[in-house]
């Protein structure tokens, strides 16, 4: 089952990640694997990066202003191998059956600058197994988020400005919870 959580930015969609991955914890019987993402500010506020955080609190810068890769999207250089150590862990933990729902805070332009995670959540698209939680963008400005847009079982789509995410990770855990008890009677 795939459940998408789409926006544009501000909409809310790493805050609903976090809000399901608490309601997950609260509940205790179910195994988590994956990542959200935060953005980074200095002392006056400002953004100047993002970085990824795994959900048993593992971290690592994704992208900043401040040291220069080959790989930029806008004004943040992306830190594709930091991504990559922990997001393609994580997304490793669901194939080998560590975890039954992945929780994947976003399939964006900068994850998507690693070939290794493209190739990672290209075959999540045909697993029949486990749950998948994912956030995208509002633009399709890459076939897999197309894709992983079309195959969603259930898709959730954030405005800016009315941030519903306690509601939106209540209706997601409900649905996850019901699949789940489903799969334990066949």
């Amino acid at each position: 089952m795939i459940i998408t959580i789409e926006g544009k930015p501000a909409s809310g969609k790493t805050t609903t990640c976090i809000k399901l991955i608490e309601k997950f914890k609260e509940k205790g019987e179910h195994c988590l694997c994956g990542f959200t993402t935060k953005e980074i500010r200095d002392h006056t506020g400002k953004r100047t990066g993002f970085e990824i955080i795994t959900l048993q609190g593992r971290r690592a810068i994704l992208a900043d202003v401040i040291y220069k890769t080959p790989f930029r999207v806008g004004k943040y250089y992306v830190k594709v191998d930091n991504f990559e150590k922990i997001a393609l862990d994580e997304v490793g933990k669901f194939f080998k059956d560590e975890c039954n729902i992945l929780i994947i805070d976003e399939i964006g332009k900068m994850e998507m600058l690693s070939k290794k995670f493209r190739e990672s959540i290209e075959k999540l698209l045909s697993v029949e197994k486990g749950i998948i939680v994912c956030t995208l963008p509002i633009v399709d400005f890459h076939p897999l988020v197309s894709a992983f847009r079309q195959k969603a079982d259930k898709r959730f789509l954030l405005e800016s400005g009315s941030y519903k995410s306690e509601e939106v990770a209540e209706e997601i855990l409900q649905i996850v919870l019901k699949k789940l008890l489903q799969n334990q009677s066949t």
